[in-house]
């Protein structure tokens, strides 16, 4: 749905737009909004937000610390904050928005127990001017989830206090599947739906409830952590279960904007095991292998992969604006700009001056993190690998493993260097396995690799598969790291006591979630909106129990509906078919054995190269 600033601004708001003549030329003059407020409300205060006791130095590495760890750029307007305001702002205001900005992410960053309330978001100005800017800030951060999410008592006490005389009217939002989306899914909209109360109650309705269809007796989809049978009261928390995870087990950091990190650690509080990087390879004969040498085929391949990434698709770049750089990082505003505002950003678009920029991605580059900006980095199974940079190597190959500890052939040049090129337009649609074969036979005719270093090679290939859960030869050379660049960091995690908590927490709590268990959906008919707007959906489930609904959220697995358990009616659009139709999935098969002495469990891995399950270095 396209946003207007009018979304974002309550009637109620004190505060005023000014009319701020700019000059587009010598001959003409047009007319431009600014964020400029002539008054300020008795309910809000100035700075009321901002800690006294701490310097603004510090006040401002905070913000920029709640931003980054909520995904956010601090320095620049994300793609949507820029099409919301462009026109409605100056090029200095974007920094007073920012700070704004920063300053609410904060709130809600240190204490994500409590919800911020709008009240709060105004304090976050240092100037009641910019009241009005706090306020757009606030519902553009409360609206897209990045404040106020999770298990939080975001309920409206003025509009559940309210009493509804006779069958007050209430929608209804049905959301289906029980996994970690659809559980986010009810949960955000429930507190949307109590903190936007008063957007219903004053047309005389009750805000909408949330029900959730679940075709298992049980949430959490593919999250599921077995219990075992036997509990061994001495080796866990009172409040944790000794459990096999027979579904997803990982947390793949909690650092880089995780929603995760709020989750688990800020409202939960779940015990966690960080995992560490520290495993042995062994060789075939049962041998751990050199650690140097390890190394030195991990850089090897990393190399390849990072080549490999000069072919990555461009993903599509978004304009933006950026702000003062060096003022957010101190924690300041420009200085004042109450006498001449100056033009609009659209304004001075219009004029051909040079006021946004391209950035695709959501973090800035040269402010935030280098070595994250420039690189995607994925751990997998306790170890990495790094891309760097995403437009191959500016070194040759000789010079990258002469470098990396390798000995050259001697009649080789350093300008030796390898061509993935011929390979990556062999075919319509290349793939990343036969990228990384060719990479590595030429590399064969640069370095001498030995029979160990091909096994290791092969290792670090099944593992890549094991991350991906399905062969090299299935994943597309351009597409199959698009997420480069913008992975959690930190170490990997594992929930004690079973990942099941998580699910389990957000379907509890701050109110238990209304929950339809074995209510397997088997379609929906839905009208035209464009000519029954008010039409409800029709949901049917296999057990005979009929939904109607104003609007379905649907959040079945990609198997689910390509294998069309589902039926629409309308069909679904082509786009939507098609792109269900070229989606791929990874098939990932866990076996869990228990051991009822000791119980304790081991896991192995089920690969199409089923040697590397044990983690050994056999041949290909």
């Amino acid at each position: 749905m396209q946003l207007d600033i009018n979304d974002f601004i309550r009637p109620s708001s004190i505060s005023e737009i000014d009319e701020v003549a700019t000059p587009q030329s010598s001959a003409t003059k047009t007319k431009t909004s600014v964020w400029h407020s002539k008054g300020a409300s008795k309910d809000y205060r100035s700075r009321s937000a901002i800690p006294q006791h701490l310097t603004w130095v510090e006040f401002g590495r905070q913000g920029i610390l709640a931003a980054y760890s909520l995904r956010l750029n601090p320095f620049a307007l994300h793609p949507e904050e820029y099409k919301l305001l462009r026109a409605h702002i100056t090029k200095t205001q974007v920094t007073i928005y920012l700070n704004i900005r920063n300053a609410i992410l904060r709130l809600f960053h240190r204490t994500p127990l409590i919800p911020v309330q709008r009240h709060e978001a105004a304090g976050c100005a240092r100037d009641s001017r910019y009241f009005d800017l706090s306020q757009v800030a606030y519902d553009w951060l409360l609206r897209n989830g990045f404040i106020n999410f999770g298990c939080v008592d975001a309920t409206d006490t003025q509009t559940t206090n309210i009493h509804f005389r006779g069958r007050a009217k209430r929608k209804t939002v049905v959301v289906i599947g029980a996994g970690m989306s659809g559980l986010g899914c009810a949960r955000q909209l429930e507190a949307l739906f109590a903190q936007y109360g008063e957007q219903f109650t004053e047309n005389g309705e009750r805000p909408p409830k949330v029900i959730v269809l679940e075709g298992r007796p049980r949430l959490g989809g593919r999250v599921y952590s077995h219990a075992f049978a036997t509990q061994d009261r001495d080796q866990l928390p009172s409040n944790c279960r000794n459990t096999a995870e027979m579904g997803a087990h990982i947390i793949t950091g909690f650092d880089h904007g995780n929603p995760l990190n709020i989750l688990v650690r800020g409202q939960l509080a779940l015990n966690y095991h960080p995992l560490k990087d520290d495993s042995v390879l062994y060789d075939v004969d049962g041998n751990p292998v050199d650690k140097k040498r390890d190394v030195m085929v991990q850089e090897l391949y990393n190399d390849i992969l990072d080549r490999a990434a000069a072919f990555r698709a461009k993903l599509p770049t978004e304009q933006t604006v950026v702000g003062d750089k060096d003022l957010i990082r101190l924690g300041e505003d420009p200085r004042d700009t109450q006498s001449d505002p100056g033009p609009t950003i659209a304004a001075q678009e219009a004029a051909g001056e040079s006021v946004t920029v391209a950035d695709g991605n959501p973090l800035d580059s040269d402010t935030i993190s280098p070595a994250l900006a420039f690189s995607g980095v994925e751990k997998v199974a306790g170890r990495q690998y790094q891309l760097a940079g995403g437009t191959g190597k500016k070194v040759t190959a000789a010079e990258a493993a002469t470098s990396m500890g390798f000995e050259t052939h001697a009649e080789l040049t350093s300008n030796q260097s390898i061509d993935l090129g011929p390979v990556s337009r062999a075919s319509e649609y290349p793939t990343l396995g036969e990228a990384m074969d060719e990479g590595i036979r030429q590399y064969q005719t640069i370095v001498g690799l030995t029979a160990q270093d091909l096994r290791l090679l092969n290792w670090h290939q099944a593992n890549l598969e094991y991350a991906n859960a399905t062969s090299v030869d299935n994943l597309s050379l351009s597409g199959w790291d698009q997420d480069g660049g913008n992975e959690f960091e930190g170490a990997h995690s594992q929930i004690i006591g079973g990942y099941m908590k998580v699910p389990r927490g957000l379907a509890k709590f701050p109110s238990q979630l209304d929950i339809r268990f074995k209510h397997a959906v088997t379609s929906i008919e839905y009208s035209n909106p464009n000519t029954s707007p008010n039409a409800p959906v029709v949901v049917k489930c296999a057990n005979g129990e009929v939904f109607q609904a104003e609007h379905v959220v649907v959040t079945a697995p990609l198997g689910v509906l390509k294998k069309e358990k589902i039926k629409f009616s309308p069909p679904l659009p082509e786009w939507k078919t098609s792109c269900i139709g070229r989606m791929g999935y990874g098939l990932l098969n866990k076996v869990c054995r228990c051991t009822e002495q000791t119980n304790t469990h081991s896991l192995k891995t089920t690969l199409n190269r089923s040697s590397y399950a044990t983690i050994s270095l056999s041949g290909k």
